[in-house]
């Protein structure tokens, strides 16, 4: 198993190799949403899968004969699938930092002093939920889930992602100060009733939130304002 380059011609077409030439073309001309197995939140980290085309330093590869596993452990929260060559193959790691990385105009991706490439496909780990995303903008700073979440991640430290449940199912979370979540699409009820039903805000400042309701595209962050570690109640209700 390996990702190999396909060594491009300087006069194309390859003189006696028709199949290499249709590879390289078929790279070009195809539209590839990720190159990560399974674009479903699964309860296991993605692989390359089979097929897929990487654009590495100027070069075309590709993941030829079986998925290929991208090594190291996926870990809570984002993780980026980093690509090394040497000698033409590629391997991918999971990193879950881009310190370091920065745009490269002359490549168009994300590289290192190294020559190392941070690539789009990226996989959040919420729980035992492995969530494949992609990353998008010059620094990378917004990131799109498979779930339909779109989260921006400047300025907001994102503590994990509320996923489509059973309707009516009461699960909770913990948040500490200023600590976000995002909620999926859908309609939720939040409340800090343990029954997971609305209650009525009493008072003023830690003791004002009871209940609300979201009504998210994907894109809601529901932050704790509490001046204290808070554990709010939630269930899907559309």
């Amino acid at each position: 198993m390996a990702i190999n380059i396909l060594t491009e011609p300087t006069d194309p077409p390859i003189a006696g190799d028709f199949t290499l030439d249709q590879a390289i073309q078929h790279a070009a001309e195809t539209p590839q949403l990720s190159i990560l197995t399974t674009w479903e939140s699964t309860g296991a980290a993605p692989a390359a899968k089979q097929g897929a085309f990487i654009r590495h330093a100027g070069n075309t590869f590709q993941v030829q004969a079986s998925d290929e596993a991208i090594s190291g452990s996926v870990t809570a929260g984002l993780n980026y699938v980093i690509a090394t060559e040497s000698a033409g193959v590629i391997t991918l790691a999971w990193a879950t930092t881009l310190a370091g990385y920065s745009y490269n105009p002359a490549y168009a991706g994300i590289y290192d002093s190294s020559g190392n490439q941070a690539l789009r496909d990226l996989c959040y780990l919420d729980g035992s939920d492995y969530l494949r995303g992609m990353s998008f903008g010059e620094d990378f700073n917004t990131v799109y889930l498979a779930d339909g979440s779109i989260v921006l991640n400047g300025g907001i430290t994102m503590a994990g992602v509320i996923l489509p449940s059973t309707k009516g199912s009461v699960a909770s979370f913990s948040l500490g100060v200023n600590a976000t979540r995002v909620f999926a699409r859908g309609i939720w009820l939040v409340t800090k009733n343990s029954s997971g039903y609305y209650q009525s805000g009493i008072g003023g400042g830690d003791t004002a939130f009871q209940s609300c309701t979201l009504f998210s595209d994907g894109t809601v962050v529901f932050q704790n304002k509490s001046t204290f570690t808070q554990t709010y109640y939630y269930r899907q209700i559309g």
